[in-house]
C-alpha cells in the first residue's frame, strides 16, 4: 500500500550556528521505481580504467535544479536531510551463493557502502546474463562499483560523492548504468549513472622513444605483511626528460608476454610482478609490488613483498615505465631482503595509560569506527621526552622468539605506523582470518581506528598495548586500549580535561579538589556539581564504558587496577567542608597500599551530554607528597602544597612542613 505524501513521520536536524534545528521529512508517496513521480534527471557519468583497490574519485553534481523541482525550502535543509532522502534501485539477493539476480522495483534507503552510499552489483536477466544495470548489493566479490558518502555543499548546491570500485572485476571497454533516486513527498529526482571502464592502449615499448633511465635499490627484512619501504622519486625531473607536464604522465609495466598490462594490479595504479619482474595479479606467484604512495602523485612509490614469499638474502628486481607523449623513461627498483634486525628491548615503561573507545558494531564494507582516542603531544614531551615517538605492538609468541623481543614494528595497517591486531591483540595482517581491530598514530596523538568487518558484534570488547617509545632514551608510554562494541553511541561533547593525581591510603586522606574548571568547560555553577540530588560523577570501567552516575557526595570506587567498581577496594567522595570552606575530595581504601603505587583510571562529570574528563593516577602518598623533597626542607621550616610545591604564603587548607601534614 502507497504511503500518503501528508504523514511526517521522519525528521533529520542540523547544526546552525549553535543551534540545532529540525526538519521534518515527507514520507515517499510510493517506493515503487515505476510508479515515481520524476521531475528531472542528473546524468552522471563516471570514467575510470579497472582498479586494483579501493581508491575512489570525488564526484561533485550541480543539484540546485533538484532542490526547486522537489520544493525544499533551502539548500540547508537539502543539505541535513539528504541522507534520509537518497534511495538506490535495490538488487534481489535470492540465494547469496549466485552471483547475481533481478532488480527489484522496489527502492532501498539502506546504506551497503559508507553512509549513505551503495555498493552495486551486475542485475542479471532470467538467462543469468548481465543486463548492464547495477542495483544495490551488500559488499561482495560480486559487485563492481561502490557511490558514497553523499553531501550537499549548503552554499553552492553541489552533491560530492566517492566512486570506486572492487578490486581486479572491471576490464576496459566495459559499461554499466545505474539509478538512484532523491525523494521527496509525491515527487522524486533521478540521479542517472553512466559507468565507463576504459581500455589502456598504450601500445608496446617499440612505439616509444626511450629518453632516460635510472636504478634504484632498497633493503627490506622478509615480510609476513605488506609492510613497504619508500622510494622518492624525481618526477620533476622525469617529465622534463618526457618533455611533458607530471600531470600528463601515465603509469605502465609490462607483462610475461612483453606487452604494457592492460590494468593496474595493485594500489594506487601500481603493479604487483613476480619472480621475473613481469607485472601478475595479486596471489601465490607474486614476490614484489610497486606502487604510488598516493593516487595519481608519482613522486614517491611504495615497494613491498608478498607476505613469506622471499627469505633473507633473495633478490627481487621490477621495471617501471613512465611514459609522456612519444616518449618513455625507465626506473628499475631492486628489492634486497636482508636478515631480521633484532628490536632493542631494552626500554624503561615510565608511564601507563588506559585509552578507551566506543564504536559500533559494522558489516561488510564499513571499516569505520566511533571514536579515536588521543595522547596530548605536550604529555608525550614530557614523560618520555619527544613528542614524535615509535610505535610499537605487542609481537605474537612466533616472532617474539625469532626478533628476540616482545614488541613488534611491523606495520600492517596504513596510515603507518600502525597495525591490524588479532583477537588476542598482537600485531596480524590485513586479510589474518583473526585480525578484528586496526590502529594507526597519527602525528597529532590520535589513535586512528578501523574494524575487520563482520567480525565484531554488540558486546564484544577488544584489548590490546600499545607502546610509544622515544628512541634516543628508551623512555617508554604504554597504552593500554580497549575498544567496546555497542549497539548505540551516546552522543556526548567532551568540553574540556584534566589530569590529576589522587592520593590512597589506608586511612581516610583529603586533597583539595578545584571543580572550578569543570564548572566552568560544562556552563554550570560548582554548587550544581555538588547537589546531592546531581547524579554527574561517572567512572571509567575495565569493559571501556562509563558507569552509573552518581551524586559527587555518593563518589566513585575503584578496582585496585584503576577500573571503576561501585564495590572496589579504593573509593573517593568530594564534598564542601564548611569548616575549612573548601571542598576536599576524600579517599580510603580497604587493601594495603604500596609505596610505588600508581595506576591510571578514568573519571568524568558529565551534566546535559557534556563531560569533563579526568584522566586519574591513583597514588601513594609518598608518591603524592614527595616525601623526600619535603624532608629536605626541615630546617627552615618552609611551607609546601600537597603536590610538594613550595608556598609563599599559606591560605587556609592543607599543608606540609617539617615532614608533616599539618592545618593553617
Amino acid at each position: 500500500m502507497a504511503l500518503l505524501a501528508c504523514l511526517f513521520v521522519t525528521t533529520a536536524w542540523a547544526q546552525s550556528e549553535g543551534d540545532e534545528v529540525t526538519y521534518e521529512i515527507p514520507e515517499p508517496a510510493t517506493l515503487v521505481e515505476s510508479k515515481l513521480n520524476v521531475v528531472g534527471t542528473s546524468e552522471v557519468v563516471v570514467e575510470q580504467y579497472g582498479r586494483a583497490d579501493y581508491s575512489a574519485d570525488a564526484i561533485e553534481v550541480d543539484i540546485n535544479e533538484a532542490m526547486t523541482k522537489l520544493g525544499i525550502a533551502s539548500l540547508e535543509e537539502f543539505a541535513a536531510i539528504i541522507p534520509e532522502i537518497l534511495y538506490c534501485t535495490k538488487y534481489f539477493m535470492g540465494d547469496e551463493a549466485l552471483p547475481g539476480g533481478p532488480k527489484l522495483d522496489t527502492l532501498s534507503n539502506e546504506a551497503t557502502a559508507q553512509y549513505p552510499g551503495f555498493w552495486m552489483r551486475p542485475v542479471l536477466d532470467e538467462d543469468e546474463n548481465e543486463t548492464g544495470e547495477l542495483a544495490s548489493a551488500p559488499y561482495a566479490e560480486a559487485d563492481k562499483f561502490y557511490a558514497e558518502a553523499f553531501a550537499i555543499n549548503a552554499e553552492t548546491g553541489i552533491l560530492s560523492f566517492n566512486v570506486g570500485q572492487y578490486p581486479n572485476q572491471l576490464q576496459g571497454g566495459e559499461s554499466y548504468t545505474a539509478n538512484m533516486y532523491i525523494i521527496y513527498g509525491d515527487k522524486a529526482w533521478r540521479l542517472h549513472f553512466t559507468f565507463k571502464v576504459l581500455k589502456i592502449e598504450a601500445g608496446s615499448l617499440a612505439d616509444y622513444n626511450k629518453v632516460g633511465e635510472d636504478t634504484k635499490t632498497v633493503e627490506q627484512e622478509p615480510t609476513t605483511n605488506y609492510m613497504t619501504v619508500a622510494v622518492p622519486v624525481d618526477i620533476e625531473a622525469i617529465a622534463a626528460e618526457l618533455g611533458c607536464d607530471v600531470a600528463d604522465i601515465q603509469l605502465f609495466a609490462l607483462n610475461d608476454a612483453g606487452e604494457f598490462a592492460p590494468r593496474a594490479t595493485a594500489n594506487n595504479g601500481g603493479f604487483w610482478f613476480n619472480a621475473d619482474g613481469a607485472v601478475v595479479g595479486w596471489g601465490s606467484g607474486c614476490t614484489i609490488f610497486i606502487e604510488p604512495a598516493t593516487l595519481n602523485d608519482f613522486s614517491v612509490f611504495n615497494v613491498g613483498q608478498y607476505p613469506s614469499a622471499l627469505g633473507a638474502g633473495d633478490k627481487a628486481s621490477a621495471t617501471i615505465y613512465f611514459i609522456g607523449g612519444e616518449n618513455y623513461y625507465a626506473l628499475t627498483i631492486t628489492l634486497n631482503v636482508i636478515s631480521p634486525q633484532p628490536i632493542d628491548t631494552d626500554f624503561n615503561i615510565v608511564d601507563e595509560r588506559g585509552l578507551v573507545a566506543l564504536t559500533l558494531a559494522r558489516g561488510a564494507g564499513d571499516y569505520t569506527c566511533d571514536q579515536y582516542p588521543k595522547i596530548s603531544l605536550t604529555t608525550l614531551e614530557e614523560v618520555i621526552g619527544t613528542a614524535s615517538p615509535k610505535l610499537y605492538g605487542l609481537a605474537t609468541d612466533e616472532n617474539a622468539e625469532l626478533y628476540g623481543s616482545p614488541y613488534s614494528d611491523a606495520y600492517s595497517c596504513d596510515p603507518n605506523p600502525g597495525f591490524w591486531l588479532n583477537a588476542e591483540g598482537r600485531v596480524s595482517i590485513w586479510g589474518d582470518s583473526n585480525a578484528r581491530i586496526g590502529v594507526s598514530y597519527l602525528a597529532d596523538g590520535t589513535f586512528q581506528l578501523f574494524q575487520y568487518p563482520d567480525r565484531n558484534a554488540v558486546g564484544d570488547v577488544f584489548t590490546t598495548q600499545l607502546f610509544l617509545a622515544n628512541p634516543t632514551t628508551s623512555d617508554m608510554m604504554k597504552i593500554n586500549l580497549t575498544v567496546k562494541f555497542v549497539s548505540e553511541i551516546e552522543e556526548v561533547e567532551i568540553v574540556g580535561s584534566q589530569e590529576v593525581n589522587i592520593p590512597v591510603g589506608a586511612d581516610n586522606v583529603e586533597v583539595v579538589f578545584d571543580l572550578a574548571p569543570a564548572a566552568e568547560a560544562l556552563g554550570v555553577t560548582v554548587e550544581e556539581l555538588l547537589d546531592e540530588e546531581n547524579a554527574c560523577l561517572r567512572g571509567f570501567t575495565k569493559a571501556g564504558v562509563y558507569g552509573e552516575a552518581q551524586p559527587a557526595s555518593t563518589g566513585l570506587g575503584f578496582d585496585i587496577d584503576g577500573g571503576f567498581n561501585p564495590y572496589g577496594s579504593i573509593y573517593f567522595i568530594i564534598e564542601f567542608d564548611a569548616v575549612r570552606n573548601e571542598i576536599l575530595m576524600t579517599t580510603v581504601s580497604d587493601v594495603e597500599i604500596p609505596d610505588n603505587f600508581n595506576v591510571p583510571a578514568q573519571f568524568c562529570i558529565q551534566v546535559d551530554g557534556k563531560q569533563y574528563v579526568y584522566n586519574a593516577h591513583l597514588v601513594s602518598e609518598s608518591i603524592y607528597v614527595g616525601i623526600d623533597e619535603v624532608k629536605s626542607a626541615k630546617a627552615d621550616n618552609s611551607v609546601f602544597d600537597l603536590s610538594g610545591r613550595r608556598v609563599q604564603k599559606a591560605t587556609r587548607g592543607v599543608y606540609i612542613q617539617n615532614g608533616k601534614k599539618v592545618i593553617k
